[in-house]
């Protein structure tokens, strides 16, 4: 499994401020209040905005292929022979089936 970066840019400038290297690919991304819920590698990855840096990580079912965040919460959705829609604890990282999609 290889190393990926994920950049900051800086949207008054368009420069980059932070460059912060994760384990693996990443596969989706969603901006929260806090920071940057990013899907990488099985493994859903929370990057603090103050911080530039990873302060949360729990693995997630395989496939996952998409990430929300809203509603004081962060959503995955997942693409196995049943789709499922999941939620997430953002301070637990918990994961909580909400949906089977059928």
């Amino acid at each position: 499994m290889g190393n990926s970066a994920v950049v900051r840019i800086d949207e008054r400038t368009d420069r980059p401020v932070a460059r912060l290297r994760i384990a693996g690919l990443p596969v989706a991304a969603a901006a929260g209040t806090r920071g940057l819920w990013l899907l990488a590698s099985h493994r859903l990855i929370r990057i603090d905005a103050s911080t530039n840096r990873i302060d949360g990580e729990t693995r997630v079912p395989s496939p996952t292929t998409s990430v929300a965040v809203g509603a004081g919460s962060v959503w995955l959705g997942t693409a196995e022979r049943v789709p499922r829609v999941l939620r997430v604890d953002p301070r637990t990282l918990e994961l909580h089936a909400f949906a089977r999609l059928l």
